[in-house]
């Protein structure tokens, strides 16, 4: 998702939380599609049934990528199914 706002350009990148294996992933893509957007930040959201506060400590943390110089802001967004 590209969200022009204020002339500034924001990156949002949509996912279903599944694993640990699959949220280095997206990280790693998210800050790809930063790169090629030319952002210095991305926003990376995950949806998730549940979250706990240990886990989203742990998470939910900023991520920068040193082979594309782009930081992932990663956000949960638990959906409570």
């Amino acid at each position: 998702l590209i969200v022009e706002y204020a002339d500034k350009t924001y990156g949002i990148e949509l996912k279903s939380y599944t694993n640990i294996p699959g949220y280095k992933k997206a990280l790693k893509r998210a800050a790809q599609y930063g790169q090629q957007l030319n952002l210095q930040e991305i926003s990376l959201v995950f949806f998730v049934d549940y979250i706990n506060d240990e886990s989203r400590k742990k998470l939910e943390i900023d991520y920068f990528d040193p082979d594309t110089q782009v930081t992932v802001e990663t956000i949960f967004i638990e959906t409570g199914k």
